[in-house]
């Protein structure tokens, strides 16, 4: 008996020192394999406006802010995943799209989108981690690409 409490304290202490997993159902979105988005879309700037908008609502991706006499919107943040660290808490992390319209042609529009990714702990604020995590920021940017394209 008492080697099998001291097998189940030794379990429980590894788990509390030494887990991480992720917590919740929140998972990053993804592109389809080897998607690459298009440089220019065969659209007027108010269709791919429009396009951009549906995109949006669908997703449930909220807008912050939008300019279209000057062909900018800023979505709201968006919740990412939170992964527990053991004793040392979780990483919480979520990210906001800026995307950019470029008009300059009447048949055709071009559409830049930037992701930024923040990330917080109960003793770090909310910073940008954008640069240190560039293939999913890549994969944040292409995936919203990807749903305007379709």
């Amino acid at each position: 008996m008492r080697t099998t409490l001291m097998l189940f304290f030794c379990l429980c202490l590894s788990l509390i020192l030494f887990g991480c997993g992720t917590v919740g159902s929140v998972t990053f979105p993804e592109p389809s394999p080897g998607f690459q988005p298009k440089k220019e879309h065969s659209l007027s700037f108010d269709d791919l406006w429009r396009k951009v908008r549906s995109v949006l609502e669908t997703e449930r991706i909220n807008v912050a802010s939008s300019d279209k006499e000057e062909g900018r919107i800023t979505t709201d943040y968006i919740q990412g995943a939170t992964q527990m660290m053991g004793i040392f808490g979780s990483i919480t992390t979520r990210y906001k799209y800026s995307l950019s319209f470029d008009k300059s042609q009447q048949a055709t529009s071009g559409l830049r989108i930037i992701c930024t990714l923040e990330s917080s702990s109960s003793k770090v604020p909310w910073h940008d981690v954008s640069k240190d995590n560039t293939e999913r920021v890549t994969k944040l940017e292409n995936w919203l690409h990807e749903r305007i394209e379709k």
